[in-house]
């Protein structure tokens, strides 16, 4: 079903006032984008979400790139792994141990614990042998891939249920 365009003159000389184009574009806007459709837009904060899920999600399959092409040699400074490894953990903790929403509770756990394992792998890198670092680095990189993957879907499905509500 083909619809005409209709345009109307938007000067206040043309007979109308100004108030009543107003009126007349709210109008317009109603039709156009029926608020019955049961399509949720994103709020700014669950935009932001999704896209550091999604930037975290890059960084894993880059970690995982990085592992199958055997790009991985022991790190010069040894003590820097360790020290960020340590890092990853305590930020990890400090994260679980805040006060969160129940309802948030579910991606919570999945950043928390996402970051104590990707600390635990990264502070294993220098101090077992050689041959463990690619299967290290690949497993780190899974966490986050499947971190982002997860918090993704979670941070969408947050967003979905709050509109419906």
């Amino acid at each position: 079903m083909k619809r005409d365009i209709v345009t109307l003159p938007v000067s206040p000389r043309a007979g109308r006032s100004a108030n009543s184009m107003q009126g007349l574009r709210t109008v317009a806007a109603c039709a156009i984008m029926r608020p019955d459709r049961g399509i949720s837009v994103l709020s700014p904060p669950n935009l932001f979400r999704l896209l550091n899920e999604f930037i975290i999600l890059l960084l894993g399959a880059l970690l995982i790139l990085l592992a199958a092409n055997r790009g991985v040699a022991r790190p010069a400074r040894p003590s820097a792994m360790i020290a960020l490894g340590v890092l990853l953990i305590y930020w990890g903790l400090r994260a679980r141990l805040r006060r969160q929403p129940s309802e948030a509770s579910t991606t919570v756990n999945l950043r928390c614990g996402s970051l104590i394992l990707v600390g635990i792998f990264v502070l294993a890198i220098p101090l077992l042998p050689l041959r463990y670092a690619d299967i290290l680095l690949a497993l780190a990189g899974g966490v986050l891939v499947l971190r982002g993957v997860l918090g993704g879907i979670l941070s969408a499905r947050e967003s979905s249920g709050s509109a419906s509500r």
